[in-house]
């Protein structure tokens, strides 16, 4: 099985990423982002990654709702 962690150098994606195998990793500082990935098929999606800063979510909702919208 394959596994997708979004967030994976986050406080919880990292603990999850201890835990499973077969996963690839994908996080903010992963070169290009997820948009600029290719990946091999993927059997789970763990979307950990969020905009940790509330003010900076007062400052650029967009941000956030992009975050939100990738998923649906």
């Amino acid at each position: 099985m394959q596994i997708l962690v979004t967030g994976s150098k986050g406080a919880i994606g990292s603990k999850l990423v201890n835990k499973l195998n077969n996963v690839i990793e994908i996080d903010k500082n992963t070169e290009g982002g997820l948009m600029h990935c290719t990946l091999p098929d993927v059997d789970v999606v763990y979307h950990l990654a969020a905009q940790s800063s509330v003010e900076q979510s007062w400052i650029d909702p967009v941000l956030d709702s992009y975050n939100f919208n990738m998923m649906v």
